[in-house]
């Protein structure tokens, strides 16, 4: 039963994918994270996870949790198309300041603010993945900021009108370089993302489906590459399974849908984790450890919490947690308002480009520019966006975009 609930909505994800590109007339868009991401993780490896080791719920928890995905799926695709495309600029325009090189210092900073955490560890430099499991507690700011000062810099870059793509190559391949010894995969591939981006919503590259025939595959072999690199394995059966249990977030979901002694939350989990997320435990020693998704995972995974090893993904557990059965009402809402908001976002790019605009995008696109492994809330992205619009200086021109994305 959980294969079939998977395969229908797997099919009614993909219909809706390419109705939408279709309709849109690009098939790289505002849902190409999902394709990329969440359709591998919450339904092609939950059926390679399935076929290994059997189910893990009943058949009400897949039932929501695939309910939740493919609606939110649907309403974030609805309200792009049915929000009237208008230039209007939702990042406050202010006052611009033009400085030569601040992609090359935004580069630096995110060097020297993640070096302590190299230096702290020097003899494990060839294994970052080690160094990023031992150092998730205590070591956060050096963490998150050292890479939201490197996506910054390379967004700088982007819109600084450099037209050498041998420049571009130097500075793409420098800020891979210092993500990956971050020991988290995501962070390289989001860097990967916002180059794709920048092209499609900036530059107006087009992307139909043979160039997407190429880019999935593409991508595919390059999360297996870093999985590979940053999470050795020994034999071609256990990469499967390993890869196959990154699907967790679905598991860990079930957990709390199928849980009958759940006490609802009513929003302190998305509060808490919204708040305190953005409180350096340096500057406040006393900082509770249960608070969002840490606290499930004191519930159902008490000696992992234990250890700090840090929070498991639960996906819509957390919502669920808060609201119960509302949650998916929560989630297609969340969509909707989604969608409309990058609608507006992608027509201010096309008539003209700014850096804050295109960073304010991202992080509507699911792009962590602040990898701080829980939800950031948006008035803070939004003020970000405004600061890297002020310091961007004058956009290039239009011309000068595309000539950078081709």
């Amino acid at each position: 039963m959980p294969q079939i609930i998977i395969v229908f909505c797997l099919a009614v994800v993909v219909l809706t994918y390419v109705l939408f590109s279709m309709r849109v007339g690009n098939f790289i868009n505002v849902l190409t994270p999902f394709l990329l991401f969440e359709i591998p993780a919450h339904y092609v490896l939950e059926l390679v996870y399935i076929a290994l080791f059997g189910r893990s719920g009943s058949d009400y928890a897949y039932f929501y949790c695939y309910a939740t995905y493919t609606l939110g799926i649907v309403a974030t695709a609805a309200g792009y198309l049915g929000m009237t495309a208008r230039p209007v600029s939702l990042v406050l325009a202010a006052p611009t300041l033009r400085v030569r090189g601040l992609p090359v210092f935004f580069l630096l900073v995110g060097a020297a603010l993640y070096a302590p955490v190299l230096l702290a560890y020097p003899n494990l430099l060839t294994s970052p993945r080690e160094i990023y499991s031992l150092t998730r507690t205590g070591f956060g700011i050096y963490f998150f900021l050292s890479s939201f000062a490197v996506y910054v810099g390379y967004i700088l870059f982007l819109f600084s009108g450099a037209r050498r793509r041998s420049a571009h190559m130097t500075y793409f391949v420098a800020a891979c370089v210092i993500l990956y010894m971050h020991g988290s995969k995501g962070q390289v591939l989001q860097l990967f993302l916002i180059a794709l981006f920048y092209y499609t919503f900036v530059g107006l590259k087009s992307f139909g489906i043979r160039k997407m025939a190429l880019i999935g595959p593409a991508a595919a072999i390059g999360i297996v590459g870093l999985f590979y690199l940053t999470s050795p394995v020994d034999s071609a059966l256990d990469m499967v399974s390993s890869i196959a249990e990154y699907s967790d977030y679905t598991r860990n979901s079930i957990l709390v849908i199928d849980d009958p002694n759940l006490n609802l939350q009513h929003g302190q989990l998305t509060v808490g984790e919204m708040i305190y997320s953005l409180v350096p435990r340096v500057l406040f020693p006393d900082k509770p450890s249960d608070f969002g998704s840490l606290w499930l995972a004191e519930q159902y995974f008490p000696r992992r919490f234990a250890e700090n090893t840090g929070a498991p993904a639960f996906g819509i557990g957390v919502p669920y947690a808060d609201f119960g059965d509302f949650a998916i009402a929560y989630w297609m809402l969340a969509g909707l308002l989604s969608g409309i908001t990058m609608r507006l976002l992608t027509s201010k790019l096309q008539f003209a480009p700014d850096a804050g605009t295109f960073a304010l995008l991202l992080v509507f696109l699911n792009v962590q520019l602040i990898p701080a492994g829980a939800a950031i809330p948006l008035a803070f992205y939004y003020l970000c966006a405004i600061l890297i619009r002020i310091i961007a200086g004058r956009p290039p021109a239009r011309e000068a975009t595309q000539a950078v994305a081709v």
